[in-house]
């Protein structure tokens, strides 16, 4: 959401449907974890939030009553094109020279507004300049509207490929190319190598509606007109830019094209400013006590889009102290991961204080443009009273963005979020998963991991949050870390061997975004391939949790033979398993070994330990697959290696 820019002061340094294997228990620790509620500490977060229900009210209605215009030829070259919009997928667009340009000829290529929807009768007006920018045997490209998914939360608009289809499809041969809307078309005569103009309109009604599609040349002149009628309902939802609708030779693969600022006004159209996300994203916090001259650390993460090499690389932290926002200091976006860190030592967990990040965006000539923040609450520690923990874990995207779990977080209102893993599924957003080079399989996991923030952000600015990555968050079916070592994949998948088959730049990525606003490291000594480690301990209420990566040395199952067909199953009942437990196997290895041994003996500061990993500690699983699928040993469980 963009707000005016308020003055600062210096400031001295702050003092689902289907059930997984983990979801039983962790539902069981979240039911008894929320049982109470308590309001926030915070008697100046009320002014605040009245201002800013204001000034959306005002941007709002200031919008509505105006032609509304998705700018990109002011933004810097970037991957990440805009809060406003949603690209699918991200990896395949970025923004060139002032316009949006889809570098990819797969299919279904989009570009979704987030502040505009259709919702209304009235009148629909949608415009944008087109230019094909390479050649190929196809083209498709043009308009979506009337984007509906089943939950019909504009979130989960994003991800369907349903609504009514108008623009241009063909190619340069013979056949030639084709304005149409819906089932109706006509012939146009035009190169789209160049500028031309794509103008839709339509009143939308209870009944039948006009559609009217033109395609104009950079003279105003009309190269072709077609008319179609539809239901009214079928205009209501989201709208898009789309290259290459799903019909036609999808085999060739669509002619890539540049799209410029795009105009949406009417009537029909709901401008709603704050469903921008990005380009700063959210915020992830944690508190612990350091036990140490530090005192209680406040670590704290900003996330943004994939930005260029033209925009500002600071975040700006800011508390607001008897009325006034007070900026603490500045911190650099992390290249790969566009993560900045704050670390405040000796901060006063007695209250709770509001805090915003800002983001200061420039234009193409460096003028600064637009400023971006995301506000939260540092909440004070609880005393006195049991902690209140909210365990959710393998956020598969079946129903994204899970709306009834995430409000219902905020509700209940836990002490201390934790996120155990599997943030993400390699099927996020579809468009499949990219293992190489590195990076672009940052960028599509960032686009997928994106999700997560979207759906979990308000509910993770206002309370610590602990993130531990898991298999699924590095494109795995499960990880078998052998201390970080690259996988050896010459047949078969990346489910049942040792090793990472990501490139390790990537899963440093992943461990950063995950982690980054964590306390600091055990041990930092990154392991094989210098990938990153995060196991420690947050101290926080009166508790002292301990943090594993338990499967970062865990031993691959390609070790052992478990008689089947699969190498970490045991499906023969009369197998003997204790075959399985073989000398120089590691669960957790050496140093986390070292750090458990620790923990466990500490009891300064806190009455009660937790351990939090991602596979569960003991050897639950009975079960994998279908109905009938009966395991007698899982090696994909804190069971194996059993001496370990």
């Amino acid at each position: 959401m963009t707000k005016p820019s308020h003055s600062t002061e210096t400031d001295t340094p702050a003092s689902t449907t289907r059930l997984g294997r983990r979801g039983m228990l962790q539902i069981s620790a979240a039911a008894s974890g929320v049982a109470a509620s308590m309001p926030l500490a915070s008697p100046t977060r009320a002014a605040v939030d009245a201002e800013i229900a204001s000034e959306k009210s005002s941007t709002q209605t200031a919008a509505t009553n105006k032609d509304s215009l998705i700018e990109f030829s002011k933004t810097p070259d970037r991957v990440f094109i805009s809060g406003n919009t949603w690209a699918n997928p991200m990896e395949d667009w970025q923004l060139e020279s002032g316009r949006a340009v889809c570098m990819s000829g797969g299919a279904k290529r989009n570009l979704h507004s987030l502040i505009h929807e259709v919702d209304q009768n009235g009148d629909l007006h949608l415009a944008v300049d087109i230019q094909r920018v390479q050649k190929r045997k196809f083209d498709q490209v043009g308009f979506r509207v009337g984007i509906q998914s089943d939950i019909k939360d504009y979130r989960a608009n994003c991800f369907t490929h349903r609504g009514l289809d108008a623009g241009i499809v063909g190619n340069d041969a013979a056949a030639g190319k084709k304005l149409f809307i819906g089932p109706k078309s006509i012939d146009v005569d035009v190169s789209l190598d160049q500028p031309l103009r794509l103008d839709l309109q339509a009143s939308v009604g209870d009944a039948e509606s006009l559609v009217t599609l033109k395609l104009l040349q950079a003279s105003g002149d009309v190269v072709g007109e077609v008319q179609h009628r539809v239901a009214g309902s079928r205009l209501l939802g989201n709208v898009a830019l789309v290259q290459h609708f799903g019909r036609g030779d999808a085999k060739f693969g669509a002619g890539s094209f540049a799209f410029g600022d795009w105009t949406l006004a009417g009537s029909a159209i709901s401008v709603r400013p704050e469903r921008a996300f990005g380009p700063l994203l959210w915020t992830m916090y944690t508190l612990s006590d350091s036990r140490s001259t530090d005192g209680m650390m406040l670590n704290l993460t900003a996330l943004t889009g994939p930005l260029g090499q033209q925009d500002s690389r600071e975040i700006e932290l800011e508390f607001q102290r008897d009325g006034k926002w007070v900026r603490h200091g500045v911190a650099e976006l992390d290249p790969d991961a566009f993560t900045a860190t704050f670390r405040i030592a000796n901060w006063d967990a007695t209250t709770s204080i509001p805090f915003r990040c800002v983001f200061r965006q420039r234009d193409r000539e460096g003028n600064h443009a637009e400023t971006f923040y995301r506000e939260g609450t540092i909440r004070a520690e609880p005393k006195d009273r049991p902690l209140r923990l909210g365990a959710l874990t393998c956020q598969n995207d079946y129903a994204f963005p899970y709306a009834p779990v995430a409000d219902n977080l905020v509700k209940v209102d836990p002490d201390l979020l934790y996120f155990s893993g599997d943030q993400l599924y390699e099927g996020h957003g579809g468009y499949g998963i990219i293992r190489r080079p590195a990076d672009r399989a940052i960028l599509n996991y960032l686009r997928k991991f994106y999700q997560f923030g979207w759906a979990f952000g308000h509910a993770m600015a206002d309370r610590p949050t602990l993130c531990i990555p898991d298999d699924h968050d590095v494109f795995q079916g499960n990880i078998w870390g052998e201390g970080g070592r690259a996988m050896e994949v010459s047949k078969g998948g990346a489910s049942s061997k040792g090793g990472y088959i990501e490139p390790a730049k990537m899963v440093n990525v992943v461990h950063r975004t995950n982690t980054s606003h964590h306390p600091a490291p055990f041990d930092p000594q990154p392991c094989q391939q210098d990938i990153s480690v995060y196991y420690g301990t947050l101290l926080w209420g009166g508790v002292s949790f301990a943090i594993l990566g338990d499967r970062q040395w865990k031993s691959g199952p390609e070790r052992v033979e478990t008689g089947s067909g699969r190498a970490d199953h045991v499906i023969d009942h009369d197998f003997d398993t204790s075959v399985l437990d073989q000398p120089g196997l590691d669960l957790l290895g050496e140093r986390q070994e070292a750090f458990l041994k620790q923990w466990s003996r500490d009891w300064d500061g806190h009455t009660m330990k937790v351990l939090l990993s991602q596979t569960v500690f003991a050897g639950v699983a009975t079960h994998h697959g279908g109905y009938n699928g009966y395991l007698k040993g899982d090696l994909d469980s804190g069971s194996w290696p059993q001496s370990a």
